[in-house]
């Protein structure tokens, strides 16, 4: 109901004019939720999010804590699971040593 309260009256453009057209609004967060992506659903295109989580490689300034879990965001917007999974996570290492040690320890499941 706090969320209810406070979200959608921050609505603005198309989402705004539909909130502000509907007969009733008592409705509990989650059916807001299933409301809102009802109407409004999301188009992501597959490739582009494939592509992204393609291109995000470890960087040399971060962790490797933060670079697996932004890649695992990545991976699960892609619903990619299991050994794919970890093949895109490997893929992602630039460092020769390390990408071939996290090969050889032939993990099947990214956690």
């Amino acid at each position: 109901q706090q969320t209810s309260h406070f979200a959608l009256p921050r609505l603005v453009g198309h989402a705004k004019k539909w909130y502000e057209g509907l007969q009733t609004i008592n409705r509990s967060w989650t059916e807001w939720e299933q409301c809102l992506k009802r109407v409004f659903p999301s188009e992501t295109n597959y490739g582009v999010l494939l592509s992204d989580m393609l291109e995000r490689r470890h960087k040399p300034n971060e962790t490797f804590d933060e670079y697996y879990y932004d890649k695992m965001v990545l991976l699960n917007a892609c619903e990619i699971t299991n050994k794919r999974a970890v093949d895109c996570i490997i893929h992602g290492l630039d460092d020769r040593t390390i990408k071939a040690s996290a090969a050889s320890a032939r993990f099947t499941h990214p956690e």
